[in-house]
Parts: C-alpha cells; structure tokens; sequence
C-alpha cells in the first residue's frame, strides 16, 4: 500500500501534471522517491499483453490453434454480407480511435 507523506508535493505534482508539464513519468519519479518499497508496474492490459505474447511464443500449438481460430472466425465474417459490413465499420470507427 502507497503511503504519501508529503501532501505538498503531492499536491505540487499534480499541478504540474494539470498544467501539462509532464505524464506519468513525474507520478512514477514521486512515488519512487518518497516510498521506497514501492514497485513500478505496467498497467494491467500492457502486462496482460506481455503474458498472453509470451505463452503463444512457448507453446506452438496454441500458435497454431489460435491462427486456424482466426482465419475460421474471419471466413464466417466474410460468408453474410451483413457480418462484413458491420466488421469493415469496425474497423473504420478503430481505426479512427486510434
């Protein structure tokens, strides 16, 4: 558990990270040197992501599994013009997130 000690300096950090002067680099040097046990993490989805990539790298079957899935998953799109439509719309408002 994170604990602040300093409340000035939480609150001078997190003026500048409102005035836009710096991301999550100046909460992650804040926290490092005022709690010392403290450990940097990714987020959740990055370390997610990291995990899930280095279980398909170990276990070729799950490669191939996961490729015969997709290409399946795909060919049941392209089979209704209505799938396809709504999948291209998909992508196009990703995209755009993005």
């Amino acid at each position: 558990m994170l604990r602040i000690t300093s409340h000035h300096n939480l609150r001078s950090v997190a003026q500048e990270i409102h005035k836009g002067h710096s991301t999550t680099e100046l909460w992650a040097e804040f926290i490092a040197t005022n709690e010392l046990q403290a450990i940097y993490s990714h987020c959740y989805r990055h370390a997610l992501n990291v995990g899930v990539g280095d279980t398909i790298k170990q276990y070729q079957m799950l490669k191939f599994f996961l490729a015969a899935a997709a290409t399946d998953i795909l060919k049941f799109i392209k089979q209704s013009p209505k799938r396809d439509a709504n999948f291209q719309k998909l992508k196009c408002d990703v995209a755009s997130d993005q």
